[in-house]
């Protein structure tokens, strides 16, 4: 706390920790991601071009985040320091398949199952703005991204490969910059509904999808699908903040 205070003070900011409090905000929305590049194909180091590739698509996200509210003695200024988890799932290899080879080929070439589940923790500093008289507190800031993508095993079977094939999820963290914005809604003490929009503009320029395919009695080899391009998104969440 007395570190908080000191690095405050030096920007001309100061608060007690009798204005600060805790507050926790579970969230529930949507994520569209954006994953859009040059695909390939390294079989045991035969890289084969597979033209471009759409794997994005809409993804259903749930998120809580925990924060530490700090008061200054501006009536009209808050800032939230928040960590915010979230889960999303989203079959980027299907879609990405199916947008290269047409609707439906995923499927018809013999694949199930797959896709990729993804946990998020974005760090914010949110920035919160307090209208006296006014029912509504908008907010915003910049933070820092880390996104977790675990791509589950895709089966692959006839026409295009040996039944019993799998193909073995890989797992791929991605780091980024988080903006985000919203209001919150003031309804009752202690109790906010909030509306938050959130851009992720990832630091990575590729994004792996999976590896190690092996097929029964025909041997095994590294096979690498990868999207010269990495998975950005645009989220749009709601969900009530509890103060403690």
């Amino acid at each position: 706390m007395r570190t908080i205070a000191v690095f405050l003070t030096m920007f001309g900011l100061s608060f007690s920790s009798a204005m600060a409090q805790i507050y926790l905000s579970p969230q529930v929305g949507f994520k569209v991601y954006g994953l859009n590049g040059a695909a390939t194909q390294d079989a045991g180091g035969l890289v084969g071009q597979m033209g471009t590739a759409d794997g994005g698509g809409t993804a259903f996200n749930v998120a809580v985040g925990l924060g530490y509210e700090l008061k200054f003695p501006t009536p009209i200024y808050r800032l939230d320091l928040e960590g915010n988890v979230s889960w999303s799932a989203i079959n980027f290899f299907q879609n990405a398949y199916d947008n290269n080879q047409g609707a439906g080929s995923f499927a018809a070439a013999g694949f199930t199952g797959g896709g990729a589940e993804i946990f998020s923790l974005d760090l914010m500093p949110i920035h919160r703005f307090i209208i006296p008289g006014f029912f509504l507190s908008p907010y915003g800031g910049i933070g820092l991204a880390l996104n977790l993508f675990d791509n589950t095993n895709t089966d692959g079977g006839p026409p295009n490969l040996p039944a019993g094939t799998v193909i073995t999820g890989a797992t791929d963290f991605q780091v980024g910059l988080s903006i985000f914005y919203g209001a919150y809604f003031d309804v009752l003490p202690g109790i906010q509904p909030f509306i938050q929009f959130k851009h992720l503009i990832p630091f990575s320029g590729s994004y792996q999808l999976t590896t190690n395919a092996s097929a029964p009695g025909g041997g095994s080899g590294p096979v690498v699908f990868t999207i010269q391009n990495a998975p950005g998104y645009f989220n749009l969440d709601a969900g009530v903040r509890f103060d403690f």
